[in-house]
């Protein structure tokens, strides 16, 4: 039987020492390549977010190649941003963390949150400017609403219409690609009104015909659920209190998510439509005479301060 060459000679054997030397040079070259590959990697922050308000698609760039420089600078490690307009083109492409609309993720989710945008203004109907608040009077007209998800539907149904009719059946409801779209075509005359958050109107020329309560400012989630822990937990803690600028009434993330509660709570409510009470315009006139009961005589109060009984009615 043949014996390896090496069976025979001592640990301490030269030939031994260089084979284990060798073997503990690999193992630490491999631990220090696998070091380099993870300060290497570059992570990926996507924004989706269609209904916050950018001039245009230059200033949606900048604000998340902002914000993936602030959690470079927090966290060490090589971070880019990258934006989308379309659902269809953010979901095909890979990205860690995203920074995405508020009212979209409450539709459709897409991940663990991590942080919150700060602040919770209220969302509204906005129309043309000077049109009347009366929503009665656009009964038929068109409704243009960013594609940020159905529950925008919810939401005017329960507030707006306050269940007393359904979006779709009261409104001509057409969509956009995203609220600046929606905006632009109520200010066109092509859309009677749209629903964004209510800042936005003033920004964009138009009246609030209906404010309602707070809305979903976008959102910061764990996209890539395959992270290594330390580094997840890295870039989760980077987006709490990170303060930026370029995204109009978006200025940093935090804690909170009252917009989104609130948001969910009234779009996703139970569409009972209420019965309008029926009106009739002839006046009925009521005239109140004496009774007397039979066997019995008239009865009538003697004074404001007396109780007067009824008398016995037949069985």
């Amino acid at each position: 039987m043949n014996r390896h060459p090496l069976a025979h000679r001592p640990v301490g054997s030269a030939p031994v020492r260089l084979l284990l030397a060798a073997m503990t040079f690999l193992m630490v070259a491999l631990v220090v390549q696998n070091g380099h590959a993870q300060e290497d990697r570059e992570y990926t922050v996507a924004l989706f977010a269609p209904d916050v308000l950018f001039p245009d698609a230059v200033s949606k760039a900048n604000f998340i190649q902002s914000v993936a420089q602030a959690v470079a600078g927090r966290t060490g490690l090589k971070v880019k941003g990258q934006s989308f307009a379309r659902a269809e083109d953010f979901k095909a492409r890979k990205a860690d963390y995203a920074v995405i609309g508020g009212t979209y993720y409450a539709s459709a989710g897409g991940g663990k949150v991590v942080a919150f945008a700060a602040g919770d203004p209220p969302m509204a109907l906005i129309g043309q400017a000077g049109a009347s608040s009366n929503v009665a009077l656009l009964k038929g007209k068109t409704l243009i609403l960013p594609r940020s998800g159905n529950l925008l539907e919810g939401w005017v149904t329960a507030t707006v219409l306050d269940h007393e009719a359904r979006a779709k059946d009261f409104f001509k409801i057409i969509y956009s690609k995203d609220v600046q779209s929606a905006l632009a075509a109520v200010k066109l005359g092509q859309a009677d009104a749209t629903v964004a958050f209510a800042p936005y109107a003033a920004q964009s020329g138009l009246s609030i015909l209906y404010n309602g309560p707070a809305g979903p400012l976008p959102v910061v989630v764990q996209v890539n659920d395959k992270l290594e822990p330390e580094v997840a937990s890295k870039l989760e803690a980077a987006f709490g209190g990170l303060s930026v600028g370029g995204g109009g009434i978006v200025t940093g993330f935090g804690g909170g998510g009252k917009g989104l509660k609130s948001f969910r709570g009234f779009a996703v409510s139970r569409p009972q439509v209420k019965r309008p009470i029926m009106t009739d315009d002839r006046v009925v006139q009521v005239n109140f005479e004496l009774v007397t009961a039979e066997g019995e005589t008239v009865w009538e109060r003697t004074g404001p301060e007396d109780i007067v009984p009824l008398p016995p009615l037949p069985e």
